[in-house]
């Protein structure tokens, strides 16, 4: 059957890029056709560095099909169109130019005259993508619709699946007013005619669809800064403003392959297209297209606001889509959103166009739109469809969902048994100090300090110790900002962490070791002999804060970086019904071998069939969960961060997953920024070695006690002979059970070497640091880097490679007879779980026993005076000057606050004290600053100091105070508080629990003072900053600052700065006669902003991936 020749003409338009491979289907398709159009234009734009396709002539493929025997075929090249819309308007411009010469060429042969140019006659104009193969009748039913009345200007077919012809994809094009597209049809719903009624439609597909030429050359066209996306519904949009008809015609089918919308087109400068389909890769184009025709269709006194909100729209997406780990679309939201808004004129042409073609208000179009409540209705039924779907097809049998009951309350009872376990043991081998407040002593301070002042001083780069020093300050104050976010003070969070950090390192080695074995009693050794290795013992009970973070975070960082790259272990339980088997999910994809940890033998579940485990996918959001706890953890032990990095690269190398293993380091790497910026340019490559806290002498192990987890020599003279031989036994056992693993079969061997390699490298970190000094303690003895963190990792490669070794033992003997290798591995099995025991008995023993385990203390409620605290909180910022005799005179320290705090200790303060890190060489110490105070002190304590009122505040001490002493008299601290009754400039204020206080006596004894000819005055100041007013005042005022001196300090008067002045070793601004007004005192190195919108930046990204927030599907 044919339409009557007397009907308007028809030209189809192909548009193809080379010959694709879907081209050959649509051309069959066109010669197929019940009614054949008129001429054939196929258009090429192929050009350098678009996809080539299969490399076959075009013409060839026509000629074979035999389609130009039944119509006028030609073949055009377009290059340079870069849409669909400017290809079908360059083709029809270049078969009119070629039918012209055609015409002409025939006119010369034969003397004839054409009296019709068919090509520019009017008619219709099939659209068609060269992925849109139309079916048999699909342009006699298209043309029957079309010339059934002059209004419709657009015909649209319906549109079905290239590969699964029964499947439905489009009826029509449904989308809302803002030019979001819904589309109602389920996923994978089948063409049963449930659509087939509908007719008027607010667009159509482009993709045969057919277009009225005189409608299609009125509206010129589509808007040429559109496609392949968005061109037919803003086609369709302004035809329908033009006073015209779209509709769809459901019984006209074409197959529809969505090359574009599937990302399989390579775009751009790529050779070769994609094979996988991956609608991501196409989300940019669209998206651009949706806010293109949003901004196009709305009102004009609407736009400003909506181009606002775009503003506002378009980062809050993209930050969406990265928290749900998209990194695709949240570039392409991005990237969208500059498109659209960076090119006004494009979109204010397209605004033109539309009001010039139009006759019918945009109201007109309200009814055919697409309500956003409909849309959200619809999305959710589907979502609800699609997890109800999901469920039915991955549904366990109740047997197998009591199995994983039993064996979740079997895991979690274990877990809170260790948890407990470790606590008790803690709370043993610390029991005087239970309930007993604040702890000091050892490594650790008090940290008298709420979370705004910690703030102050983690985010400044000066360190307010003593009369101060530049900083950056240590970056575990930063880490220290989130818990005190609950409200409790740095002091709370130290106590906390050395009586919850044991029990936290046992949660951690139990979660960890999942990652290598599900064997509930292997996890549970493991997670033991973690939390009571000697190692916690030691760092326990000295306070040492940075060993007991590393200690608890280490198991999480393996975990998670397992979990990143996809070689973590999961369950898989088998159903126990008969005849059951294991079911492959064939949307799964396949999985690449793990190359990192080895192949693992199956579990026996207890319906006694065997289910090996399965791998965890790869996963972005456990790498980022990974990079904040290693951030963590090498902030509070910086010795960790060049092992952390050389296994990363290593692991970059061997690993397929290699793409999530750059995101771990950086987070890191920009929390220590800042204080590497120091260790670097200061040359101070020892610090890396020290730990945060009072730097704490010790005498190193010997590298065989350190191979057994023993950081540090001990006096154990005064305990039993056999509790330091019981004390090593455990670990002992643990490097055996590592070194068997060795010799494992070939599918662990790979899993046990890596885990040997961590320890080696633990190892080697321990005995350097050891070999660094670092500091120097207030006795003025040397302290090198505690080795701690890396005898943690030393120990986490040995139970790695014990757990690798030992996972799937009990199969592998199961299916051997009873003979010698069952009696070893039982023998060794008993060792290991007394060696826990016995672990967690000496862990108790050697705090109780041994007097170097345990030197913590209950802080001292009252360190100072009332009047002390006062003043330092006080405007002035006051200090306190605490002398205290000794053999060979006095020792003076400098308090900011309650005594000395944990908040303003600094491991490079501490380590521009040593000159040679190797040979432990202790630089000199006396600058200008301490050389003052010395000199101050020491004319105090001798009698001499005939005023030292003015000598003190230049220090901004407002208070001296003589601590107290022992039980014992001391005639040499008397004979001091006698000295100090009888210096001038002193007044004695009280005798408290703290000591004996004076007042300083003296004009102004604060942190900023304004001298002048008249005098000095006071003004008020923060812990570092410091703002106020100033008065006008004469010629030669100058702004003395209680700090050493530095070039990044910086002060301005109303903003205008204010000039740096020489004065001893003080910073010092001059203030210009008769200034006045808001005066503001800062220390502003250079690199402190750059550095801390760099934390900022990342540590937000790095949050937001970590979020448990599932990736969206395309659609939802």
């Amino acid at each position: 059957m044919s339409l009557p020749r007397s009907l308007p003409e028809t030209t189809a338009v192909l548009v193809t890029c080379g010959t694709t491979r879907y081209l050959r289907r649509t051309l069959e398709g066109i010669r197929s056709q019940t009614h054949l159009p008129t001429r054939v234009v196929v258009v090429d734009i192929w050009s350098s560095g678009r996809d080539l396709g299969t490399g076959q002539s075009i013409q060839a493929i026509v000629t074979e099909l035999g389609l130009d025997d039944v119509a006028t075929v030609r073949v055009v090249r377009a290059p340079e169109a870069r849409t669909f819309g400017e290809a079908v308007r360059r083709g029809l411009e270049l078969n009119a130019e070629a039918q012209q010469r055609a015409d002409k060429l025939h006119e010369t042969r034969t003397g004839e005259i054409p009296i019709i140019r068919t090509d520019t006659s009017p008619g219709w104009l099939w659209l068609l993508h060269d992925d849109s193969a139309p079916d048999a009748a699909a342009l006699e039913l298209l043309l029957r619709t079309g010339e059934s009345g002059p209004s419709i200007a657009v015909a649209g077919a319906k549109q079905r699946d290239w590969a699964e012809p029964d499947r439905l994809l489009e009826v029509g094009i449904n989308s809302t007013a803002s030019a979001r597209r819904f589309n109602p049809i389920d996923e994978d719903e089948i063409d049963q005619g449930q659509y087939d009624d509908v007719e008027d439609v607010l667009a159509v597909g482009l993709a045969g669809a057919l277009v009225r030429r005189d409608a299609w050359n009125r509206l010129g066209g589509t808007d040429p800064a559109l496609g392949p996306f968005g061109d037919g519904l803003e086609f369709c949009r302004r035809a329908r403003r033009a006073g015209f008809r779209v509709v769809v015609v459901p019984q006209a089918v074409v197959y529809h392959a969505r090359a574009s919308y599937l990302g399989l087109r390579a775009y751009g400068h790529a050779r070769q297209p994609a094979l996988a389909p991956d609608p991501a890769r196409s989300f940019g184009a669209r998206r651009r297209a949706q806010l293109y025709n949003w901004v196009i269709a709305t009102p004009a006194l609407s736009l400003p606001l909506l181009l606002a909100w775009l503003l506002l729209l378009t980062p809050a997406r993209a930050v969406i889509r990265f928290a749900q780990k998209d990194m695709v679309r949240a570039r392409a939201e991005l990237s969208a959103g500059a498109a659209v808004l960076s090119r006004p004129d494009l979109w204010l042409a397209a605004r033109r166009r539309l009001r010039s073609t139009s006759v019918v208000p945009a109201r007109a179009l309200e009814p055919l739109e697409t309500d956003a409540r409909e849309i959200r209705r619809k999305k959710r039924e589907q979502a609800r469809a699609r997890a109800a779907a999901r469920t039915l097809r991955v549904a366990p049998s109740e047997l197998e969902l009591a199995e994983r009951a039993a064996l979740a309350r079997r895991r979690r009872t274990v877990a809170a048994l260790l948890a407990i376990g470790a606590l008790g043991v803690v709370a043993g081998g610390l029991a005087p100090l239970l309930g007993r407040g604040v702890l000091t002593g050892g490594a650790l301070l008090p940290g008298a300090i709420r979370v705004g002042e910690l703030a102050e001083l983690a985010l400044a780069w000066w360190v307010p110790v003593g009369d101060g020093v530049p900083g950056p300050p240590d970056p575990v104050l930063l880490v220290a900002l989130v818990p005190l976010a609950l409200g409790v003070s740095l002091s709370a969070v130290t106590t906390a962490l050395v009586f919850l950090a044991v029990p936290a390192a046992a949660l951690t080695a139990w979660l960890a070791a999942g990652a290598v074995t599900r064997s509930v009693a292997l996890r549970a050794w493991a997670a033991a002999m973690w939390a009571f290795t000697p190692v916690a013992l030691y760092a326990t009970g000295q306070g040492r804060i940075g060993g007991l973070v590393a200690h608890a975070g280490l198991p999480l960082v393996a975990l998670l970086t397992a979990h990143a790259l996809g070689v973590a272990r999961r369950d898989q339980i088998v159903s126990g019904m008969a005849g059951a088997r294991r079911v492959i999910d064939p949307t799964a994809l396949p999985r690449p071998r793990p190359e990192v940890v080895a192949t693992h033998a199956p579990e026996v579940t207890a319906t006694g069939l065997e289910a090996p485990p399965r791998l965890t996918a790869p996963s972005l959001g456990a790498a980022a969960a990974a990079a904040l706890v290693l951030a963590v953890v090498v902030a509070a032990a910086p010795v960790l961060l060049p092992a952390a990095l050389l296994v990363l690269v290593v692991l970059a190398v061997v690993s397929r997953h290699r793409r999530a293993l750059w995101f771990i380091p950086l987070p890191a790497l920009v929390l220590l920024g800042p204080w590497l910026t120091g260790v670097v340019s200061e040359r101070l490559w020892h610090a890396l070695a020290a730990s945060p806290g009072v730097p704490l002498a010790f005498t190193p192990a010997a590298p065989w006690q350190v191979l057994l987890g023993v950081p540090a020599a001990v006096d154990v003279s005064a305990v039993p002979p056999w509790l330091p031989v019981l004390a090593l036994a455990p670990t002992a056992v643990l490097l055996a059970l590592a070194v068997l693993a060795l010799a494992r079969g070939t599918g662990r061997a790979r899993a046990v070497r890596a885990a040997w390699a961590l320890a080696l490298l633990g190892l080697a970190t321990a005995l350097g640091a050891t070999r660094i000094a670092v500091a120097v303690d207030s006795g003025g003895q040397v302290v090198h880097g505690w080795p701690g963190p890396g005898v943690s990792l030393l120990v986490l490669g040995l139970l790695g490679a014990a757990l690798g070794g030992a996972d799937g033992m009990r199969d592998l003997l199961s299916r051997r007879s009873f003979g010698v290798r069952h009696l070893a591995v039982g023998t060794l099995a008993i060792l290991a779980g007394l060696g826990a025991v016995v672990a967690a008995g000496t862990w108790v023993a050697g705090l109780r026993l041994v007097p170097d385990l345990q030197v913590l203390s209950p802080a001292p409620r009252t360190p100072v005076p009332a009047l002390s605290e006062q003043v330092a909180n006080g405007a002035d910022r006051g200090r306190t000057l605490a002398i205290s005799p000794r053999a060979d005179g006095v020792t003076a320290r400098l308090w900011r606050s309650a005594g000395p705090q944990l908040q303003h200790t600094s491991t490079l303060a501490g380590a521009r004290r040593i000159s040679d890190p190797l040979a432990g060489t202790v630089a000199p110490s006396a600058d200008a600053a301490d050389a003052a105070l010395a000199d101050a002190v020491a004319a105090i304590a001798a009698g001499a100091a005939t005023d030292a009122a003015e000598g003190l505040a230049a220090h901004a001490v407002a208070v001296v105070l003589v601590p107290p002493g022992g039980e014992q008299p001391d005639p040499a601290r008397d004979a001091l508080i006698a000295v100090l009754d009888a210096t001038p400039g002193l007044a004695r204020v009280a005798e408290t629990e703290a000591g004996v206080a004076w007042r300083v006596v003296a004009d102004s004894a604060a942190r900023l003072r304004l001298e002048d000819p008249a005098g000095v005055t006071s003004l008020p100041a923060s812990r570092i900053p410091a703002t106020g007013e100033l008065p006008a005042g004469p010629a030669g005022r100058v702004l003395l600052l209680a700090e050493r001196a530095d070039p990044a300090w910086r002060a301005t008067l109303d903003g205008v700065p204010l000039a740096a002045v020489g004065r001893d070793w003080r910073q010092a601004f001059a203030v210009p006669a008769a200034a006045a007004g808001r005066y503001v005192v800062e220390y502003a190195p250079p690199l402190r902003g750059p550095w801390q919108l760099a934390q900022v930046v990342v540590g937000a990204a790095v949050v937001l991936l970590a979020l448990p927030i599932r990736r969206r599907r395309e659609g939802e």
